[in-house]
């Protein structure tokens, strides 16, 4: 008998047995289970005592609600309470979050539960969401991936200062710089200098190429009688496979289409545009379509969803190549549901990484680049990280701060320090009895997609 075929038959022969056996314990399971049910709602445990929110409202605490409120619970059968302290428009109280007066109170309650055997859950900071309070740093808030992009060409001598990449709270670190190779094929619309209009007259649609992201253009949002829309027109036809709509931060609700004109009269529809997108940084959504050659490409708005009198935008390029569908969702500067692996053709051009130059070493403190260039077109990409900005809601004024940085175990134990370690060592013996754990309840604070010791730990 080989030695998978005797492994085989002593599987099986565990299977059978455990089925045997599993059988007779549900044979005998319903009386079994009718009678510990029965017993359980004449009685229920502990455990199968409900739970409740217990709001501390804006600093509206005293000695004797707290007793009321507990007392309470424990007369309707409530097994214990997850604690938030939350403003949201309340008139402010006497009592000051995390103030010494306020953690005395905190103590109290942790003493009244026990007393009458109930248990408590602090939410993890003031207000609801997240993990967030002033005592977080921007170096240990959430930190996301910011980039900047400058194209040059060689041969020749480079020093100049690259753009810095976008930043919030003018935070910014430097990770790295990298020169990418283009290949001919790769081509972008911003090379060739085309002109740039809108139907708007008061739109500055010229700055949709000058590859400055901090500065975003309006445009009048469309009506049903009007669209809103974007001119790209080239001296000579421009071969496109994808469009890249640059926009700023906050929430973005458009459709549309791209629409592509060899007369500037006639138009044919070449893909449609549908942007449903919430970012805290400058993004760029992504539209790839079949190749299409025209002298004039038209940007069409037809819709905003968010009801807003303009559409910002930052920067809009065609290129030739295609691009990842929902590369930022991908990245993790968004969410998305339902996201499913790029399906590009095969032919797809990529880059090698034996090809991409490391030029971390050569960049300033400034920003300032000295290079000899070699020959071809380059992007350079200038990548840093900043923080997200999120903060913890709805709190209290002395509550609010940037949440922590969820990937650091360091930035993690200074949040711990900053708040739940103060209650846990004002309870003393009750924790663990009384004070049972620490709760997050709703996750608002958006996504990071890096941390200091990425490379180290990931």
């Amino acid at each position: 008998m080989t030695p998978s075929f005797a492994l085989f038959r002593r599987h099986l022969r565990f299977t059978l047995l455990a089925s045997i056996a599993l059988a007779t314990i549900f044979a005998a399971a319903p009386w079994v289970a009718g009678q510990s049910l029965e017993s359980d709602f004449q009685s229920p445990p502990d455990a199968a005592r409900p739970w409740v929110y217990w709001f501390w409202m804006n600093g509206n605490l005293t000695r004797q609600g707290i007793t009321a409120d507990l007392e309470a619970m424990k007369r309707a059968g409530i097994g214990g309470t997850l604690i938030m302290s939350v403003s949201t428009g309340i008139p402010p109280g006497k009592v000051e979050f995390l103030s010494p007066e306020w953690r005395e109170w905190f103590a109290f309650a942790a003493s009244e539960a026990d007393r009458l055997g109930l248990q408590i859950i602090m939410n993890n900071d003031d207000g609801w969401t997240g993990s967030g309070g002033p005592w977080n740093t921007v170096e240990n808030s959430m930190q996301v991936l910011t980039a900047s992009e400058t194209r040059v060409e060689g041969p020749k001598r480079l020093d100049m200062v690259l753009p810095r990449p976008p930043a919030k709270l003018d935070y910014y670190r430097d990770i790295a710089l990298l020169a990418i190779p283009r290949a001919p094929e790769e081509a972008d619309s911003r090379d060739f200098a085309p002109k740039t209009t809108a139907g708007d007259p008061k739109c500055e649609a010229a700055r949709l190429t000058d590859n400055d992201v901090s500065n975003p253009v309006q445009l009048t949002s469309p009506t049903p009688e009007k669209p809103a829309w974007i001119d790209i027109v080239f001296d000579k036809p421009f071969r496109a496979q994808s469009i890249s709509i640059g926009l700023p931060p906050g929430w973005h609700v458009y459709t549309g289409s791209l629409m592509a004109s060899d007369d500037g009269k006639t138009f044919r529809e070449v893909a449609p545009v549908a942007i449903r997108k919430y970012s805290l940084l400058p993004f760029s959504e992504e539209c790839s379509f079949d190749p299409v050659e025209a002298r004039r490409f038209r940007l069409v708005f037809n819709s905003v969803g968010n009801r807003a009198p303009a559409i910002p935008l930052t920067e809009i390029a065609l290129t030739a190549t295609p691009r990842i569908k929902n590369w930022a969702a991908k990245a993790a500067y968004s969410r998305a549901d339902g996201m499913e692996p790029n399906a590009g053709p095969s032919s797809e051009p990529a880059v090698h990484a034996k090809a991409i130059v490391d030029l971390t070493d050569k960049l300033e403190a400034d920003g300032r680049l000295q290079w000899n260039v070699p020959e071809g077109r380059w992007t350079l990409l200038r990548l840093g990280h900043t923080t997200n900005a999120k903060k913890n809601h709805p709190g209290t004024p002395q509550g609010e701060g940037l949440e922590c940085d969820k990937l650091s175990k360091e930035a993690l134990d200074a949040h711990f320090d900053g708040f739940m370690a103060k209650l846990i060592a004002g309870v003393g013996p009750l924790a663990g009895k009384s004070l049972v754990g620490t709760h997050t309840d709703s996750w608002e604070v958006g996504c990071q997609n890096w941390t200091a010791k990425l490379r180290e730990e990931f």
